[in-house]
C-alpha cells in the first residue's frame, strides 16, 4: 500500500492551498497507507524525517508532493534507498509548479487541482515495476543512418577518432543528393570532385561499416546504448564477384526511366546508379526484371564472365550495438508535376525541376553538358527560373526549402 507525503515548501505551497484539507482527502484516497505533512523536505531536517517515516510506515510505494521532480527527485531517491526502498517506487508531483504558482489566489481551484494530480500518482505508483540499477559500459560504436554528404562526413571524423561508424544508406550508393549536382555553391566547383574522393574513403576506412542499400527496421534501448536491427535488401548480385565490367546491362533488354537523372533518359532493370557510385557494384531492379515479374530472361546471368548475378538472393537482418545514433537522413525533392499549373511533363517537356538542370549540364550526361531543350534537342537560348516552387503555396510547403537558391 502506498504513502503520501506532502511538502508545504516553506509557505509557497501552503499558501495557495489548503493542506490540511489535501491531507483529509489523501487519507480516503483508496489503498493509501499514510499520509503526513513536512513544512520543507527538501532540507536535512526534512530528508531526515522522510526516511524515518518511509521506515516507520513499510509503504509498498510512495507519492512525494512537493516541487519538480527535477529538483528534488535526486534527493527523494537518495532517501528512499537509505530506507530500504527501491526509488523506481517512488512518484513525485509538482504540486509547486503545477498548482501552487498557476493558480495564485484560487485556492479552491488549486485544491480540486492537487487532489486529482495526487489520485493520479497514487495510481501510477501503484503500477510501477521494481527496477534495478546496471552499470554498463558505452559501445565505443555509432549508426549513421543516412550516406549523403552529411552522414559521410560525420562517419569520417568519428572514424578518424578510432570510433567504429556503421554507416546505412537505403540506395544502392553513397552520396545522396549532392553526387547528383554539376557544381555546388557559393565556389562552383565540381560536386562529385569534391564529394567522391570522400566517399572513396568511406568505403576504405578500417572504422567504417559500410552497409548500403540497407534500411532501419528496428530500434531498441539498452543501459549501455541501443540495439539496431538493419536490413539488407537483396541486391541479387554478388558483390564479391561483381567487378563492375557492365557486360550484364550491355545485354540486359529491359529499360526504364532512369530516376538517378530526374527521369532524362532510361537505365536497365540491371544497373550501376552512376559511374562514381560506391560501391561499384550492379543491382537487380526487381520491380522491372523479367524474371522476376514474368519467370523468363536472365541473360545478365548467362553473359556475366564472373557469375555474380544471383536470383536466389533474401533479405538478411544484422544487429548492431551501438552507443549513439546519428540521424542524416537528408531530403525528398517536390515534384511539381503534381500541380497542372507549372506546365511539368515528367521526362518530356522544357519545364524541367532544378535537379534535372543539373542532370542535363553535367558533361557525362548524352547532352555533353549542353543546355538543350528535351523537346527537340535544340541549344536553349533563353531560360526562365521559378523560384521557391512548392514552398510559396501555403498548402503544400509554406517553409523556405533553404536549399533551391543554392543549388
Amino acid at each position: 500500500m502506498p504513502s503520501l507525503y506532502l511538502c508545504r515548501c516553506g509557505g509557497t505551497i501552503s499558501k495557495a492551498l489548503d493542506m490540511d484539507k489535501l491531507k483529509e482527502f489523501s487519507e480516503r484516497i483508496s489503498d493509501v497507507k499514510a499520509c503526513r505533512v513536512n513544512d520543507a523536505l527538501c532540507t536535512p531536517q526534512g530528508l531526515k524525517q522522510l526516511k524515518n517515516w518511509i521506515k516507520e510506515d513499510n509503504p509498498s510505494c510512495v507519492v512525494v508532493a512537493a516541487c519538480s521532480r527535477r529538483v528534488i527527485g535526486p534527493l527523494i531517491n537518495v532517501v528512499a534507498s537509505e530506507a530500504g526502498l527501491n526509488p523506481s517506487l517512488v512518484d513525485v508531483v509538482a504540486l509547486r509548479e503545477h498548482c501552487a504558482w498557476p493558480h495564485r489566489g484560487d485556492k479552491e481551484g488549486a485544491l480540486i487541482k492537487a487532489e486529482r494530480m495526487l489520485s493520479a500518482a497514487v495510481e501510477r505508483v501503484k503500477g510501477a515495476r521494481l527496477g534495478r540499477r546496471v552499470k554498463a559500459k558505452p559501445f565505443n560504436e555509432v549508426l549513421v543512418v543516412g550516406g549523403g554528404v552529411a552522414g559521410i562526413q560525420a562517419a569520417l571524423e568519428l572514424a578518424d577518432k578510432d570510433v567504429k561508424v556503421h554507416l546505412v544508406e537505403k540506395t544502392p550508393t553513397i552520396g545522396g543528393k549532392m553526387a547528383l549536382l554539376v557544381k555546388t555553391f557559393p565556389t562552383d566547383d565540381c560536386a562529385i570532385c569534391i564529394l567522391g574522393p570522400k566517399m572513396a574513403e568511406a568505403r576504405a576506412h578500417p572504422n567504417i561499416n559500410l552497409l548500403t542499400y540497407s534500411e532501419v527496421r528496428k530500434v531498441e534501448r539498452t543501459p549501455n546504448g541501443f540495439r539496431v536491427t538493419v536490413e539488407k535488401k537483396p541486391r541479387y548480385v554478388d558483390v564479391e564477384k561483381c567487378t563492375g565490367c557492365g557486360m550484364c546491362a550491355e545485354k540486359c533488354p529491359v529499360k526504364v526511366e532512369n530516376e538517378w537523372n530526374g527521369g532524362l533518359g532510361v537505365r536497365k532493370a540491371i544497373y550501376i546508379p552512376y559511374p562514381q557510385a560506391v560501391p561499384k557494384k550492379y543491382v537487380i531492379d526487381a520491380e522491372h526484371c523479367l524474371y522476376f515479374q514474368k519467370g523468363v530472361c536472365r541473360v545478365c546471368e548467362r553473359v556475366c564472365p564472373s557469375k555474380a548475378p544471383n536470383f536466389n538472393d533474401k533479405p538478411q537482418l544484422t544487429t548492431l550495438e551501438v552507443g549513439s545514433i546519428i540521424l542524416a537522413t537528408g531530403f525528398s525533392e517536390y515534384n511539381p508535376a503534381e500541380e497542372e499549373k507549372y506546365g511539368v511533363q515528367e521526362g518530356k517537356g522544357d519545364v524541367i525541376t532544378q535537379f534535372q538542370l543539373a542532370r542535363i549540364l553535367d558533361p557525362s550526361r548524352p547532352t555533353q553538358g549542353k543546355l538543350v531543350r528535351l523537346s527537340d534537342g535544340v541549344m536553349s537560348k533563353t531560360v526562365l527560373m521559378v523560384q521557391c516552387v512548392g514552398s510559396t503555396d501555403s498548402t503544400l510547403f509554406p517553409d523556405c526549402s533553404r536549399y533551391c537558391c543554392m543549388a
